[in-house]
């Protein structure tokens, strides 16, 4: 039991640890293009991104489906 405990902390940590660092990279990449672009470009690349990131939701919950599906079907076959 114990083991399995650790096991899903170690996994729970990484899965934050991602995430910081995608944050942290995504905070980068936005100082960096805020100080070198002109606030129009900025403000292009900033809506160009946003439109990517909304169109991705029903993608990864498309994603996310199949793979639980699929989880589902291998764990009963």
């Amino acid at each position: 039991m114990l083991k399995l405990f650790k096991k899903k902390y170690t996994d729970g940590m990484i899965l934050i640890v991602s995430i910081i660092a995608t944050n942290a990279i995504n905070f980068l990449f936005n100082a960096y293009l805020g100080r070198t672009l002109s606030f129009e470009d900025f403000g292009l690349v900033t809506i160009i991104n946003t439109l990517w990131y909304l169109a991705l939701i029903p993608c990864n919950a498309l994603y996310t489906t199949v793979n639980h599906r699929i989880a589902y079907i291998h764990g009963i076959g």
